[in-house]
């Protein structure tokens, strides 16, 4: 080896400037893909009845999953699967089980993450949403809230109204 050369490590993302893509992150998403019928039958909440389909990762008690909510309320043409985790805190898994064990979990949980209301405490219940933490790490779901479009494809983080509109399109 030459004495002269300098090694290097890059460390960082690499962005195509002239089309203002993150290629880094275009890679890492195409890698965490999976199929959309892998998603857990059981322990999610349903709302909404548009011919769309999503289904969203999402922890009680983070702050960007109830502005999410919000943005969620108001698209009438958006099917909804919001499957609740716990990765924030431990009071995540008792607010989870008493919102998917309680008698209309769709009401418990826009009461608590859009209104504030806290769930009441629920009997223990067979489909309590547990399994749904295991299975978001076994996906690699490590932020909330986590979109996964029917392409396999996920955003996390925030979106407004217009931004979740133009990813839903981008990933048909």
């Amino acid at each position: 080896m030459n004495k002269n050369t300098t090694k290097l490590f890059l460390n960082g993302s690499l962005l195509d400037v002239e089309k203002q893509i993150n290629m880094t992150e275009e890679r890492k998403e195409k890698a965490l893909a999976f199929d959309y019928k892998e998603l857990p039958k059981t322990g999610f909440i349903e709302f909404g009845k548009g011919k769309t389909e999503i289904a969203v990762f999402a922890d009680p008690n983070c702050g960007f999953c109830k502005s999410f909510e919000k943005v969620l309320d108001t698209q009438k043409d958006i099917k909804v699967k919001l499957y609740p985790i716990a990765i924030l805190s431990p009071s995540s898994l008792e607010i989870n089980r008493n919102i998917m064990c309680s008698t209309n979990p769709q009401k418990s949980w826009r009461d608590w993450m859009i209104n504030g209301i806290k769930p009441e405490k629920a009997k223990e219940c067979k489909n309590n949403g547990d399994t749904n933490t295991d299975f978001s790490r076994s996906k690699v779901i490590q932020s909330t809230p986590t979109t996964i479009f029917k392409n396999g494809t996920r955003k996390s983080g925030l979106m407004d109204a217009e931004m979740l509109k133009k990813e839903i399109e981008a990933r048909k």
